[in-house]
């Protein structure tokens, strides 16, 4: 490395530390305003040593490098975001995956962590007899320009009770999985997948969408838009969940569907069993985000202490988007650098 390189070098490690510090001083600042106004509300304040786990706070720039799988579909920092609700009402969790290339800005794909529709309640497709439907061109798949279509499988993403369902959780008039916020940060992911019908795939752009996989008895199953595809592993992703429906179809049968964790592979299923749970995945833009952090924020009161860890030294605590509020007014702040004190 030449000196102009090694400059160069410094000077984004710079950037990019200064840029971590002062968003965890913002977080400081923030979880301060949430204190009354009143005078002697005066903090001491010590300065980290090191720099928090990315898995405890992380910059946009983390959340769209710092979590990515290996070519084994494999990740020993693994982080999580606490973003929407499951269907009991409680917070979801999502595995953090990293930038996909072919969605448009800086953005992170993120992947249910757990059930969004748990086990016995969601088929994929209502009714396997008759075995076949007429194509409902109206649920908007995108098939090359020389195909005809006029009759598909019942194990048809496209055209299936499961895809349905994930459409309608981000639908304008529902607030039960998402708030009209969250769902302005979902971005839609272009998506392939297999009509063994008609011998030629097709896509569909969606905010959630199901994972894929290339066959039965395989060990990595597929998130990602049609241009970044990435492999998640059972060993890092799946493997002690429960199954889950995936998108592509069971090879040579038009009645099952793939799903995720048999023996921590894939298997089969007939399209109207509801054993399989719903793990969808989806993509955020970070235009907005100033950072995501796993700290609590209380509105009555100072939250301190140290965050449980893994094995691998990950924090335990699904992290928070920590959104731009520039439009916002939430208090004054005032640094008193000689004495180390914060006023709010």
């Amino acid at each position: 490395m030449n000196m102009r390189e090694n400059k160069r070098f410094k000077g984004r490690n710079l950037r990019e530390r200064t840029r971590r510090l002062l968003a965890v001083f913002l977080c400081v600042c923030m979880g301060l305003t949430m204190l009354p106004a009143m005078p002697g509300n005066i903090v001491n304040v010590k300065a980290a040593s090191v720099d928090p786990s990315v898995t405890a706070f992380a910059t946009p720039s983390d959340l769209m490098d710092a979590f990515k799988p290996d070519g084994n579909g494999q990740s020993t920092t693994i982080g999580k975001l606490v973003f929407g609700k499951n269907s009991n009402g409680d917070a979801q969790e999502w595995y953090i995956l990293g930038k996909d290339n072919g969605v448009a800005g800086d953005n992170t794909i993120i992947f249910a962590a757990n059930p969004i529709i748990p086990t016995w309640t969601q088929v994929f497709y209502s009714s396997r007899s008759p075995e076949y439907k007429e194509y409902d061109a109206s649920r908007n798949c995108t098939y090359p320009s020389e195909t005809t279509i006029s009759l598909v499988r019942v194990n048809h993403y496209g055209t299936s009770d499961l895809r349905a369902v994930m459409n309608d959780m981000v639908a304008d008039d529902n607030i039960q999985y998402f708030t009209k916020s969250e769902k302005d940060l979902m971005n839609a992911t272009e998506v392939e997948t297999n009509d063994e019908q008609n011998g030629v795939n097709y896509t569909t752009t969606d905010k959630l969408y199901a994972l894929a996989a290339d066959g039965v008895s395989q060990f990595y199953i597929k998130a990602g838009s049609i241009n970044n595809t990435i492999i998640l592993s059972p060993s890092s992703y799946w493997m002690y969940a429960d199954r889950f429906w995936l998108r592509s179809p069971y090879p040579s049968s038009s009645t099952q569907a793939l799903m995720a964790k048999v023996n921590s592979r894939t298997g089969g299923l007939f399209v109207n069993d509801n054993n399989p749970a719903v793990r969808p995945a989806s993509n955020l833009k970070l235009s907005n985000v100033l950072f995501a952090s796993g700290a609590q924020v209380a509105s009555d009161a100072v939250v301190s202490g140290k965050m449980d860890k893994d094995d691998n030294g990950n924090s335990t605590r699904a992290m928070t988007l920590r959104l731009n509020g520039s439009s916002k007014v939430i208090g004054t702040v005032i640094y008193d650098e000689a004495n180390s004190k914060i006023a709010a």
